[in-house]
């Protein structure tokens, strides 16, 4: 069929239809040419043509309020936005789904002298439950991403939960009137995101689940940080990571606590990069926060797999790019899993020979690796005494704990939400002045310089163990491919950290403790996990350059290897 050649708007049509749009007011103009196109072309609604953008409006609302559908109000740019916000304040306190799509100039015009335009992507923001602006920059599958994950949450909030008005403000360049000849799927094509809002799942909701998940031969569990799940909750979720089709990668600042899981996430993916078309899933069901992999990402989003969001989030983030179903409440959706049948599969077994696998290659590695962060990071998790939590900071530290097996921590901890380097020393300080077990602190030299204010804390107490390690600055920075070859890097990125360890032990009252090996680690460690009458400090000191080579070494081997 001929349409507009601009996606953004057919998205925006598509999507009201989606929402239950079943009729949408037209206002004649230049700029919303190809909203108008999108619309009239569309044989799944009804249009209808006003002159006035205040009438308009008030007449979408009356469609909406008498039908109790949602009605969207379609005019251009400039002060005929103003127009509608009679009728869009009317509709917010009335709770009345009224949808306002405004067509715009380019965001670079605005205020640029050019006719017809004003700022007004947010001109609404007091009278609606959600404004949203779409950008005419939408070439990459990535910007797509974002603009549909942007609407599905404000016509989510229209219609469900918030009920109420929402502004769609769409950004129209030039050629405005430009038409493509694309197959009809095409053209009426979207991406709708599912967001199952109000208390307690639905009966279609709980159908969906068990039909779909009934049928799907690789199902991928993705556990992030800060899970909040109960322990009914974990012994059913861990119960259906043993089936044939599903597999469960978690990271340990997680605390899933799930036999079965799999958490050398990074060591799996290098050792399968050549055949990861075999490993991918069907459908991805993630829980928690973000995850600190990189390379997990990046597998997930070549996956073409469905995502599955499951949990509370303060917004519906989308870092697959590959959102079809968000869950909110938890309890309803793990719950369901018991009714989801049994089928044959060889998608487990295929990730449980490779996590045996690269367990076998990382003890054997580890027996005879040199001296170095990765070493003495894996001494501390191991030798963590049982019930311990466990604080990490961010940067390297996180990424060298991650692959620790057997850890005896109670909780492992990692402030994942921004990640970033400041307030690790402080946030362990907070956390161990609450809980009733001891807390290992984990932090590089840089991180705890950043925060040594923290040592002042009268919050401190004997129970409280720091490990700092004593690589000379930001050892990330020697790490990651972005900064590890630039000439500027020790002297203005990695930075040479100024931490008087012993000095500053001996200033706030901790004992001090200091190993530049593994036999003295081995050595001091029974002293910095004993019985003392104060916090204690141990100064780990490695070689961050050579740490950064070993780490990078280290994830070779798994290269060496053909599954």
């Amino acid at each position: 069929m001929l349409t507009t050649g601009k996606w953004q708007c057919r998205e925006v049509i598509n999507l009201l239809v989606e929402y239950g749009v079943r009729n949408i007011v037209l206002c004649p103009g230049t700029r919303n040419t190809p909203l108008i196109i999108a619309a009239v072309r569309n044989p799944r609604v009804s249009v209808h043509t006003v002159v006035d953008e205040r009438s308009a409006s008030f007449i979408a609302y009356g469609m909406s309020k008498q039908s109790g559908e949602p009605v969207a109000v379609v005019c251009t740019s400039g002060s005929a936005v103003l127009n509608l916000t009679p009728a869009i304040s009317e509709a917010y306190y009335a709770h009345v789904p009224l949808i306002a799509v405004t067509a715009d100039r380019p965001s670079e015009w605005i205020d640029q002298d050019d006719s017809q335009t004003m700022r007004q992507k947010s001109v609404m923001k007091d009278f609606t439950v959600d404004s949203v602006n779409v950008s005419c920059h939408c070439e990459s599958p990535e910007l797509r991403a974002a603009i549909s994950r942007d609407l599905n949450v404000a016509l989510t909030k229209c219609v469900n939960s918030f009920r109420g008005p929402v502004h769609i403000n769409v950004e129209v360049d030039e050629p405005i009137s430009e038409e493509v000849e694309i197959s009809d799927n095409e053209a009426f094509s979207c991406r709708k995101i599912n967001i199952h809002c109000g208390h307690g799942l639905a009966a279609d909701g709980k159908k969906h689940i068990v039909d779909r998940l009934s049928k799907a031969e690789r199902i991928m569990l993705v556990g992030g940080f800060s899970c909040s799940l109960t322990d009914h909750e974990k012994n059913i979720l861990n119960s259906f990571a043993l089936r044939p089709n599903v597999v469960f990668l978690s990271e340990t600042i997680g605390n899933y606590n799930s036999s079965g899981s799999i958490t050398m996430i990074d060591e799996a993916l290098v050792f399968i990069r050549n055949r990861k078309q075999e490993y991918y899933p069907d459908v991805i069901i993630t829980f928690g926060g973000a995850l600190v992999s990189r390379a997990l990402k990046d597998f997930l989003r070549d996956s073409k797999a469905e995502h599955w969001m499951v949990g509370h989030h303060q917004s519906y983030p989308d870092c697959y790019s590959r959102l079809t179903e968000v869950y909110p409440e938890a309890d309803d959706f793990i719950n369901t899993l018991n009714d989801v049948s049994i089928i044959d599969s060889e998608y487990s077994l295929k990730w449980k020979r490779v996590n045996n696998e690269i367990k076998i290659i990382r003890k054997k590695y580890m027996t005879d690796a040199p001296w170095s962060d990765l070493v003495a990071i894996d001494m501390l998790c191991r030798n963590l005494p049982i019930d311990w939590n466990l604080q990490l900071s961010n940067g390297m530290t996180v990424r060298y704990a991650l692959g620790v097996s057997g850890s005896n921590a109670a909780t492992i901890s990692c402030n994942r939400g921004i990640s970033g380097i400041d307030g690790s020393f402080s946030t362990a300080v907070g956390a161990a002045s609450v809980s009733d077990r001891n807390t290992l602190l984990i932090t590089g030299d840089m991180s705890a310089q950043y925060d040594m204010g923290a040592m002042a804390s009268i919050l401190i107490d004997s129970r409280l163990r720091v490990a700092v390690m004593m690589n000379d600055g930001g050892e990330i920075f020697r790490f990651i491919r972005t900064t590890c070859s630039l000439p500027e890097l020790d002297d203005y990125i990695a930075t040479h950290a100024n931490f008087p360890a012993e000095k500053l032990a001996e200033g706030f009252g901790f004992r001090y403790l200091k190993s530049s090996s593994e036999d003295e680690l081995t050595e001091v460690l029974p002293e910095f996990f004993g019985e003392s009458d104060r916090p204690v400090l141990l100064a780990i000191y490695t070689d961050g350059t050579e740490s950064a080579r070993i780490f990078h070494d280290y994830f070779k081997i798994y290269k060496n290897y053909t599954i």
